[in-house]
């Protein structure tokens, strides 16, 4: 992608529009920037809105970013931008998938199929999972125990921040633990195309395991159809029974089945890892929460905010935005805004020391989670998830401790650890 573009209107020099530039290119050559903060800065500083090729700018600032996420101008991009701009989508198997989805619909049906997913994570389910997540927690945590025992050195990424919410994902959506394995690699192979850059070669595998990914959706679907699966895994019986009354598609329900999958427990295993590397950084902060698991939601707000697992959400502009719509530059019909939620939630403008994790901040809204009506569904599932973990994980291992360098998974979407080498005792 070629950095063509102009910042918005202002006292603007070239060389603040040069540095904008420079750090736009940063961010957008693959696989990304290991550490986006510091291009993200002078993005604030000197284009929060910037033009970045053809139809697509970058917004970093929070504010913009904000107004632009629950603004009724901009959508997301759907079957006709995709039609219009990428015309050979509808003949690979995984963006057919996965641009079925509600994540790719704008009203009506974006209303009507949020509605049905929405009944999905009610209040009540959500507590009904609490002693589940409680259960594995626990189960996992022993798992660490064993493994870490002496001075053993374990990665606490396929130790815990992945299996936890990876079994919660598959026991509410009922697979079949001997599945398990298969389907995950395949749903990371399905997802690697929602990437903002993503190679030939990858695009190929995502295709090549989204029939295979389909094929098992569709055989789970009959089965289920003809037998209830085992306790707990109501959600997908539910979503067939939606689908038996009318309100979504057979296409509909076999990529919601897939996206809900597949989005499950990635943003989850980000905000656990992300997590922990803060409080093993900060011992003080750790033996607060060890003596105050109340203290929780502040650490996962802080988290989400400090290290977005999710840095960056698409809205394309569907009507001309007004100047007052995008921090005084208009976005034309059409065009695509980059929100750059990472960036957003790092804005000095709204939080101040923002490279600092303070779990005391006042009116603490990060953005991690978009908004407006598209606001993430599994938003309260991975809060949840992260609020039982973290106490639990800082009360059972006091001596926790990193035992190398965490290494970070090289893509800007996802800001997500590869691995984190710790010690537990």
């Amino acid at each position: 992608m070629s950095i063509t573009g102009t910042a918005r209107p202002g006292p603007r020099h070239r060389a603040d529009l040069a540095q904008a530039r420079a750090a736009a290119a940063r961010l957008l050559t693959p696989p990304g920037p290991e550490d986006p903060y510091p291009d993200y800065a002078i993005l604030r500083a000197h284009a929060p809105v910037l033009a970045v090729g053809p139809e697509v700018w970058l917004v970093s600032g929070y504010a913009e970013c904000r107004d632009i996420l629950a603004d009724p101008a901009f959508g997301v991009q759907d079957a006709a931008w995709y039609d219009a701009n990428r015309p050979h989508w509808r003949e690979g198997a995984a963006s057919w998938t996965l641009y079925q989805g509600v994540q790719s619909r704008n009203p009506p049906d974006h209303t009507r199929m949020r509605r049905v997913l929405g009944r999905c994570f009610t209040a009540r389910r959500m507590a009904l999972l609490r002693d589940r997540v409680a259960a594995l927690t626990h189960q996992f945590l022993g798992e660490v125990a064993d493994r870490g025992s002496g001075d053993a050195e374990l990665d606490l990424m396929s130790a815990l921040a992945f299996p936890l919410p990876i079994t919660v994902v598959n026991d509410l959506l009922g697979v079949p633990a001997g599945d398990r394995a298969e389907v995950h690699g395949l749903a990371g192979r399905v997802f690697n195309l929602t990437e903002l850059i993503v190679s030939d070669e990858d695009r190929r595998s995502a295709d090549a395991a989204a029939v295979t990914f389909r094929r098992y959706w569709r055989e789970l679907i009959a089965e289920r159809r003809r037998a209830p699966g085992p306790p707990g895994s109501g959600l997908t019986a539910q979503l067939i029974a939606a689908a038996d009354a009318g309100e979504l598609s057979d296409e509909e329900l076999l990529s919601s089945l897939i996206f809900l999958h597949g989005a499950g427990y990635g943003t989850t295993a980000a905000l656990l890892g992300n997590a922990t590397v803060a409080l093993l950084a900060d011992p003080a902060l750790a033996a607060r929460l060890r003596a105050d698991p109340g203290l929780a939601p502040a650490v996962v707000d802080e988290s989400l905010r400090h290290e977005a697992p999710t840095q960056l959400t698409p809205r394309l502009a569907r009507r001309p935005a007004s100047r007052d719509q995008a921090g005084g530059t208009p976005i034309p019909e059409g065009h695509l805004a980059v929100l750059l939620l990472g960036a957003a939630n790092r804005d000095p403008a709204r939080f101040p020391q923002p490279g600092r994790f303070d779990v005391d901040r006042p009116d603490n809204r990060p953005l991690s989670f978009g908004g407006g009506i598209h606001y993430c569904l599994g938003a309260p599932l991975s809060r949840m998830e992260a609020t039982i973990v973290l106490p639990e994980l800082v009360r059972r291992f006091p001596k926790l401790r990193l035992a190398g360098i965490p290494q970070w998974r090289r893509a800007l979407r996802m800001r997500q650890l590869s691995c984190l080498p710790v010690r537990a005792s």
